[in-house]
């Protein structure tokens, strides 16, 4: 079954970031170029946040908001919780409907891998199903059905 870090391998496209101190807008001028719903606070190396579009909206109707004075190490969120690298496709989806998260952060061995979002997983479950379901029809095709005989007249009970 496909893991978390399968699905991370598969992306083609790079995770996106900004420093804490860039301004909010600096960071929605990231998210809007890339079509984006969320970018990742990096400190060099170090993952220290997420800011995500629901963030925004949060922050936007309280009272001082500047998107040009307002730093990210000061509205991101920063108490991450992280998904373990070996999480299958089913694994991934469960914390997704049953914590009704939108964004895994994926991790192996206390390192940062990367960033699955919902989409992603759902995606991902899809293409299992439709694997599960060719390998099924593979195992009764036609063939199977050509030599069940039924002979009329006689019970189907017995």
């Amino acid at each position: 079954m496909t893991t978390a870090e399968d699905m991370l391998n598969e992306q083609k496209g790079p995770i996106y970031s900004v420093g804490p101190d860039a301004t909010v807008r600096e960071a929605l001028d990231v998210m809007a170029e890339h079509a984006i719903g969320s970018i990742l606070i990096m400190e060099g190396d170090r993952l220290v946040g997420i800011w995500t579009e629901r963030d925004l909206i949060k922050q936007s109707v309280t009272a001082n908001f500047s998107m040009d004075d307002t730093r990210m190490h000061s509205c991101m969120v920063s108490t991450l919780e992280y998904t373990p690298s070996t999480d299958t496709v089913l694994q991934l989806m469960d914390k997704i409907v049953g914590r009704r998260q939108r964004r895994l952060l994926i991790q192996r061995e206390e390192a940062f891998l990367g960033l699955l979002t919902s989409g992603d997983v759902m995606r991902a479950c899809l293409q299992e199903k439709t694997k599960e379901i060719q390998g099924l029809n593979a195992m009764v095709g036609w063939e199977y059905y050509e030599d069940w005989r039924w002979a009329p007249g006689k019970s189907r009970l017995y």
